[in-house]
C-alpha cells in the first residue's frame, strides 16, 4: 500500500469512527499570567483559548501536562445523569516516557488560572476520578498561606496550602509536607468521607465572610478554613494521571 493510500485510510477511519486527530489538545502554559488585568472569567469554555491567557504554571519545565480531550466513553454524574462521550474536559497527563517521580516540596497544583487580585468569588467544578488517584486544587491562592513551625524552633514560616480529595475524603497539605491533614467534622469524622470516583462529583467554594465553605454534589460539608483577611487571588488543580475535570466556573458571589 503507498503512502497516499495508507494516508486516505487513516482519514476515512477517523471520519468513520467519528474522531478527529485534534481531538486532544496538549496546553502549553505559561510562567505567568499573559492577561493581568483580565476580570473573574465567569464558566470556562474548554472550546475557545481565551481563558488560557490566565492560564499558568509556576514551575518551569514541569513535566506533568494537561489537555483539553473529550470525555471518550459515555459516564453519569453523581445525580445519575448521562454525560455525553463528546464533552470537553480538562485531563492530566504525564508523558508515558517520563519516569521521574515529583520532587520533593513541589506542590501537587501543575495549573494555575487567574490573577492575584481577584477577589469575592466562588469556584466550581466537576472532576472524574475513577480509579486514577486524587484531586488537589487551591482557591484564593494568594491568602491559601498558613504559618508552620516545621524546624521547631518557635519561628512560623508562611507556606502556601492546598486541599486535596483522595479515597478517604478531604485533607490539607502544603509543598513542604509530604503529609496530609484530614478535614474532620465535629464528630472527628472526615467532613466529606469516602466518595463514589466512578461518577462525576461537583466541588463548590464559596465564601461566607472570611469562611471558606465546601459544597460537594450540592450539600454543604461547612467551613474548611477562615482566612484572617479578606482573601485574594487565582485558582488552580492537581491531579493524578487520568482525571478528568469539566464545568469550572470562577463567577462573582
Amino acid at each position: 500500500m503507498t503512502k497516499l493510500l495508507i494516508r486516505i485510510y487513516i482519514v476515512f477511519a477517523l471520519f468513520l469512527c467519528g474522531c478527529s486527530a485534534k481531538d486532544s489538545t496538549t496546553l502549553t502554559l505559561l510562567q505567568k499570567p499573559k492577561s493581568t488585568g483580565m476580570d473573574v472569567i465567569g464558566e470556562i469554555d474548554l472550546l475557545k483559548e481565551d481563558w488560557l491567557s490566565v492560564a499558568y504554571d509556576t514551575v518551569k519545565n514541569d513535566y506533568r501536562k494537561w489537555m483539553v480531550a473529550s470525555v471518550g466513553t459515555e459516564t453519569k454524574n453523581y445525580m445519575g445523569e448521562t454525560v455525553s462521550e463528546s464533552v470537553r474536559v480538562l485531563k492530566s497527563f504525564v508523558p508515558e516516557l517520563t519516569t521521574e517521580e515529583i520532587p520533593d516540596g513541589l506542590s501537587p497544583v501543575s495549573l494555575r488560572i487567574g490573577n492575584s487580585d481577584w477577589k469575592d468569588y466562588s469556584f466550581s467544578f466537576d472532576f472524574l476520578a475513577k480509579d486514577t488517584g486524587g484531586l488537589s486544587f487551591v482557591v484564593y491562592q494568594e491568602s491559601s498561606k498558613t504559618g508552620w513551625d516545621y524546624k521547631k524552633t518557635g519561628e512560623l514560616y508562611f507556606i502556601p496550602f492546598y486541599f486535596s480529595i483522595g479515597k478517604y475524603g478531604l485533607s490539607l497539605g502544603t509543598g513542604d509536607f509530604p503529609v496530609g491533614w484530614d478535614i474532620n467534622n465535629e464528630d472527628d469524622k472526615n467532613v466529606l468521607g469516602k466518595y463514589d470516583s466512578s461518577v462525576w462529583n461537583n466541588v463548590k467554594l464559596t465564601l461566607d465572610g472570611l469562611d471558606l465553605h465546601l459544597i460537594f454534589n450540592g450539600e454543604d460539608k461547612g467551613v474548611i478554613w477562615t482566612y484572617q483577611s479578606e482573601p485574594f487571588g487565582s485558582v488552580g488543580f492537581g491531579a493524578a494521571d487520568g482525571v478528568m475535570i469539566k464545568d469550572i466556573k470562577i463567577v462573582h458571589e
